[in-house]
């Protein structure tokens, strides 16, 4: 009992490390070593620290300022930039945080069920794919499997890594070759966001005001706001309830206004 109780203080304190509330700046998982960065188009980064702290980002020649909000909120945003790379990407308010090796390039970001799902190693050529699969200015970001009826703050933890062979083979088949067609094509470095969930169904990945603008798909929306007593934002529910944004809340829906 004694070791259980120290094995969930121990949780505790690493939750507490990384939460939001934290002083230190915090970022977002999207944000590690590795990754690319969307060229020719503004560079936004946020994350989060103490209210009131002065928080400095600098990316190549860019560089930018933001004071945290009091929800301890952050967000700079830097001039675009050309395809480029590696960079270092710093951050500075009461600590400092590097994130090395960052390209500028194409991001894409891959969702889907089964079919977008299936890994390298299954697929057809897939074994001439895995040996062929050395490509540096290729990258993986896997955003983990979660769902909620309330918007996320940031994903589960998660890191970039870059294209090889032992990377590629669990990574999306389809993802894959998309990749290596870009990067083939375009000669820039490539990033492939991947959210997938097999067996999901699409308005888990839709919010509900898209949903209810269309007479046919609106009675799905009326359904689960008729039951919407019955589910908190903290209650754990089944994945394959299929109430509408619950994988959108846990990615995208807070992810694309801080970055667009």
């Amino acid at each position: 009992m004694k070791s259980l109780r120290i094995l969930v203080y121990y949780l505790m304190f690493f939750a507490f490390l990384r939460s939001p509330l934290c002083a230190e700046p915090v970022l977002s998982h999207i944000f590690s070593d590795h990754m690319v960065i969307q060229r020719e188009t503004e560079i936004r980064i946020w994350g989060w620290a103490d209210p009131g702290e002065k928080i400095s980002v600098s990316l190549g020649t860019g560089n930018g300022q933001a004071t945290t909000d009091t929800n301890g909120s952050w967000r700079v945003i830097l001039p675009a930039m050309r395809v480029g790379g590696p960079f270092a990407l710093i951050i500075q308010g009461k600590k400092t945080i590097v994130f090395r090796d960052v390209m500028l390039g194409e991001v894409w970001v891959a969702s889907g069920q089964s079919n977008m799902t299936y890994a390298l190693s299954g697929a057809t050529g897939g074994d001439k794919g895995i040996l062929q699969a050395d490509y540096p200015g290729i990258r993986f970001f896997t955003v983990p499997k979660r769902i909620a009826v309330a918007p996320q703050s940031d994903t589960l933890p998660a890191a970039w890594e870059v294209c090889s062979p032992e990377t590629a083979k669990k990574f999306s088949a389809v993802s894959y070759f998309l990749a290596r067609h870009l990067h083939k094509e375009l000669g820039v470095p490539v990033g492939i966001i991947l959210s997938v969930w097999p067996g999901t169904a699409g308005e888990e990945r839709t919010d509900p005001d898209s949903l209810r603008r269309d007479p046919v798909l609106r009675p799905i929306v009326e359904r689960w706001e008729a039951s919407a007593a019955e589910v908190t934002p903290t209650q754990h529910i089944p994945w394959n309830s299929q109430r509408s944004s619950m994988i959108l809340n846990c990615f995208a829906r807070r992810m694309i206004p801080k970055a667009h």
